[in-house]
Formats: C-alpha cells, sequence, structure tokens
C-alpha cells in the first residue's frame, strides 16, 4: 500500500468532524456503523474514528438513499463495489491481461 493509500486509511477523524464534514446525524452515522455499512475503528475509550475513505463511503450511503434506495439495496451495492476493489490478486490480474491480450489479437476475434 502506498503511503497516500495509507493516509486515506488511517483512522483519525472524530464523529464531530465526521457530521460537518457530510452533512448527517450522530444517529445516521451511528446506525450505519451498527447496521455494517461502515467498519469503524474505536480509540481506547470507545470513540468512533474515522478514515478520508470512511467519509467517502459515508457519503456514497447518504447519496444511495438520497436517491431512494433502500439500505438493504444499499448495502448490497457496496459489498459488490468493495469486492470488485479488493478481489485484484495476481491470478486475476494475470486472467485480465490474458482475457485483454487474446481480444486485441487476430486470434481472439470469433467474428
Amino acid at each position: 500500500m502506498d503511503e497516500i493509500s495509507t493516509r486515506r486509511n488511517t483512522p483519525i477523524l472524530t464523529m464531530a468532524i465526521v457530521l460537518k464534514l457530510t452533512g448527517l446525524t450522530a444517529r445516521q452515522v451511528r446506525y450505519y456503523t451498527d447496521n455494517d455499512l461502515v467498519k469503524v475503528a474505536r480509540s481506547n475509550g470507545g470513540q468512533r474514528l474515522f478514515s478520508l475513505n470512511q467519509i467517502d463511503l459515508l457519503l456514497e450511503i447518504k447519496s444511495q438513499l438520497s436517491a431512494g434506495f433502500t439500505l438493504a439495496e444499499t448495502k448490497k451495492f457496496l459489498e459488490k463495489h468493495y469486492e470488485k476493489h479488493t478481489s485484484m490478486n495476481d491470478e486475476n490480474a494475470r486472467k485480465i491481461l490474458f482475457d485483454e491480450l487474446l481480444l486485441s489479437s487476430p486470434f481472439g476475434h470469433n467474428s
């Protein structure tokens, strides 16, 4: 993980800052964390701490719900999105590269 990703994933933002940045209420944020839409770190005193990436996630949840999606639909969307961005490994990358090379070669066209 590069430095930027590491910093964006570091949980340092308190609930008060999150509320100002997202426009959500404390009750909404607690509801999303309690329902595992957002997994947060806790300080030694038990205070929720958020990363910059989690702020983006909260804004995405807010956007989805504002567009009329249910919480269950939003959770499913986020799971697919998260799976898509975290399932890349060497084997998957090689398969994608192979498929792209095959499609661009004269042997890859099925026409």
